[in-house]
């Protein structure tokens, strides 16, 4: 591994770079990467650096509270961009693809949602229609 290397390495893991991202980029294989960052003290999760933690959307170094939970980002902006960015690859994992037994729109619901209408209005009119086929019956 030349010094070149060595320097690109320790950049992209100061900016927040996974180890996977950083082989990737280098095009080395995620082993030596892991094992120079590990051999260099910048192993570890992701957004830690030797100093703190840096935020995982732009890469500045995050100041924390003692006693408080450490922080991820460094504003809300930066937050919002990183999730809205990765909100559909999220979808493969924790999504469900649902079809709206009222007018049936497909939807996404997230996680183990327990969702069966694409709206309020859906649920609604299901509601009305439940409710005024009971008082028929009677």
């Amino acid at each position: 591994m030349t010094e070149i290397e060595k320097a690109t390495i320790r950049e992209l893991r100061t900016r927040g770079l996974g180890m996977q991202a950083i082989a990737d980029n280098t095009g080395m294989s995620r082993d030596q990467v892991r094992y120079f960052l590990r051999k260099e003290g910048l192993g570890g999760a992701v957004g830690n650096t030797a100093e703190g933690r840096i935020c995982m959307e732009c890469g500045r170094t995050l100041i924390h509270t003692d006693g408080k939970r450490k922080r991820r980002f460094c504003s809300d902006s930066c937050r919002m961009k990183w999730w809205n960015r990765r909100r559909n690859t999220r979808r493969s994992k924790s999504m469900k693809e649902l079809a709206c037994p009222v007018c049936g729109q497909i939807f996404w619901a997230y996680g183990a949602s327990h969702r069966r209408f694409c709206s309020t209005e859906c649920y609604l009119a299901w509601r009305r229609e439940r409710h005024d086929g009971r008082k028929a019956e009677e």
